[in-house]
């Protein structure tokens, strides 16, 4: 296994990274013409293919995945700089402080003996996070860029945490009727509000 490298090194690593991909934007045609927007498909490729790496197991793949990955990171804090939105400082100072503030069993006051309790924490802390953001739902806040399975997926824990969760087909069935039920009334008051997709 290799040895971790000096933190200077790794400091000076980040930052010629850094460097480079600010002077390609500046001086590369290709590079200068993209959008926050128009990259985010390249983002989401290089975590799939990060993916792929990490699956299969083979250290040079995935340190190179993750060098894509890393580079689709730092360009889109780049274009955030030029814009005057946020820089890489503010990415990573709110990343420590969400690490710290969501492991409060090790940074504050809280006991988490197992692993149970460490996710129990986590999922009421991001509750939270997502109430003073202004969420009034636990369906809120889910992406909607994520691939449909991943998005039922997530839509079905958060509906669990909720208290949405049946013992069988038989209440499952019990709750689909009563839903219809509810439905059937509306529509028999008039009260039918068609909900717009969100964009």
């Amino acid at each position: 296994m290799p040895e971790a490298k000096p933190q200077s090194e790794i400091e000076k690593s980040f930052s010629d990274l850094l460097a480079l991909i600010t002077e390609l934007r500046k001086r590369c045609p290709w590079d200068r013409e993209q959008t926050a927007a128009g990259m985010a498909k390249h983002l989401i490729e290089e975590a799939y293919e990060t993916v792929d790496a990490l699956n299969g197991g083979e250290p040079r793949a995935v340190v190179d995945e993750l060098g894509d990955l890393l580079v689709q990171i730092l360009f889109q804090t780049v274009i955030a700089q030029e814009q005057r939105s946020f820089a890489i400082q503010d990415v990573i100072v709110q990343a420590r402080e969400k690490l710290i503030r969501r492991h409060p069993h090790l940074y504050g006051s809280v006991i988490a003996g197992d692993r149970e309790a460490v996710v129990s924490n986590w999922e009421k802390i991001k509750a939270a996070e997502r109430a003073e953001k202004g969420a009034v739902s636990a369906l809120d806040e889910i992406a909607r860029s994520i691939p449909a399975l991943m998005f039922a997926e997530k839509l079905g824990v958060r509906a669990r945490g909720a208290g949405m969760d049946w013992n069988g087909i038989g209440e499952v069935l019990q709750k689909v009727r009563e839903e219809l039920v509810e439905a059937e009334d509306a529509l028999h008051r008039g009260d039918v509000k068609i909900p717009r997709p969100r964009r």
